[in-house]
């Protein structure tokens, strides 16, 4: 069985820990759970239910536990859009690269990163 893709929720959890190893619960709900409407048991309950998971690390400093992502806990922005080609596209690119097609919020800088892209596919610069 394939590994599992972090949820949403877990996603961002995983990401703000990677930016911010070392932070301690208190650190994690004010930073985090504050700023997306959480109350702290949820970011408390997230984060034992990570550990015990394996998905982050947590160390005793000064009696209290600091946390960080473990490196496997989080996945790529790349093996997530994978998993939902593969997933949910059932592998076809063509509905992805349509959306962009037709996506009104795209701005300039965007549109230059896919050029930029397109043109890596077209040389074989992959």
């Amino acid at each position: 069985m394939a590994d599992r893709i972090p949820g949403h929720f877990e996603f961002q959890f995983l990401k703000f820990l990677s930016e911010n190893p070392g932070a301690t619960s208190r650190q994690i709900y004010n930073q985090f759970g504050v700023q997306r409407g959480y109350v702290r048991g949820t970011v408390v309950k997230a984060i034992d239910r990570l550990y015990r998971k394996g998905q982050i690390a947590r160390e005793l400093k000064a009696g209290v536990y600091a946390y960080s992502a473990l490196p496997t806990a989080t996945k790529s922005e790349h093996e997530l859009i994978a998993s939902f080609v593969r997933d949910r596209l059932e592998g076809r690119t063509a509905p992805l690269v349509a959306f962009f097609a037709d996506a009104d919020h795209l701005d300039d800088e965007d549109v230059q990163e896919l050029k930029a892209l397109i043109q890596r596919i077209e040389t074989g610069n992959r």
